[in-house]
């Protein structure tokens, strides 16, 4: 069966997506979003409030083929890459410019069923933004996490009309190795934190006087990756039952109610910027 991209962008409301977007440009400069979701056994879904670009991609099979993120989702990490560094994508990017979208960096989320890749642009005129979200990088991903939300029914159409560009997608794709190499930055960074991991944690700012225990600091990091009990007791070798025993301690710590309204607090503390994910292997 012969996939039809203009019938997948039928599906999907764009008007409401270009709205969801509005702050980006309107604090970053940034004009040009896109939502992508590659899945293990080669779908993929694709959200963006330029239209006419993911059409002009999917149209042209060709190009999909040189993308360095359109490998299998093994064969990356969670991190960013400026599109400035991808020397085997240039064709691709020139294609971009050609719909005014330029200066660009991909945020790489690696999932349990494949990848997700946010790619934030804007205007070939506007070079100077780059440093501005370079320096806002926690924002931009606070975004992924608030497009995901507000978007979710969109996610949840384009998910039951996936893409299906090749019957084995993975294989027709190559790219350069030292491309694959550029969007794995966050290694040494994940390394770093690591070798100076902390066996109590004491905030700062509002939670100034907070002491958190190296099992506490290990359930953070599951839960604001979106893990589930179950899936945390997994990844740290404990029992859901203590695994919820130690959330309903952490409730009392930073004094919420509910697991959500503690998710809420701790991503507002940027939590997840200086917590690794982290295993007792």
């Amino acid at each position: 069966m012969t996939f039809n991209i203009q019938q997948y962008l039928q599906y999907l409301n764009f008007d409401e997506i270009k709205q969801l977007c509005r702050p980006l440009e309107d604090h970053f400069g940034l004009t040009s979003f896109v939502y992508r979701k590659n899945y293990n056994d080669g779908s993929e879904i694709s959200l963006s409030n330029q239209p006419e670009w993911t059409e002009h991609f999917y149209s042209n099979k060709d190009i999909v083929k040189q993308s360095v993120f359109d490998k299998h989702p093994e064969h990356y990490q969670s991190g960013f890459v400026l599109w400035s560094q991808l020397k085997g994508h240039q064709e691709i990017l020139q294609r971009a410019k050609a719909f005014d979208i330029d200066h660009g960096v991909t945020i790489v989320k690696k999932v349990p069923d494949g990848v997700e890749l946010c790619y934030f642009g804007t205007r070939s005129k506007n070079d100077d933004v780059v440093n501005r979200y370079l320096n806002n990088l926690d924002l931009l991903e606070r975004f992924i996490l608030y497009f995901k939300e507000q978007a979710a029914e969109i996610i949840r159409m384009a998910e039951r009309h996936k893409i299906i560009l090749f019957a084995d997608k993975y294989k027709s794709v190559q790219v350069r190795d030292a491309d694959l190499a550029a969007i794995q930055p966050t290694n040494t960074r994940d390394d770093f934190i690591k070798a100076t991991w902390l066996k109590t944690l004491h905030p700062d700012g509002d939670f100034k006087g907070l002491s958190l225990s190296a099992r506490e600091i290990d359930v953070i990091a599951c839960l604001l990756r979106g893990m589930t009990s179950e899936e945390t007791g997994k990844a740290i070798h404990l029992s859901s039952r203590t695994v919820e025993d130690y959330l309903s301690d952490l409730r009392t710590k930073f004094n919420v109610p509910t697991k959500s309204l503690l998710i809420q607090k701790l991503r507002g503390a940027d939590f997840i910027s200086y917590i690794p994910f982290k295993t007792n292997d």
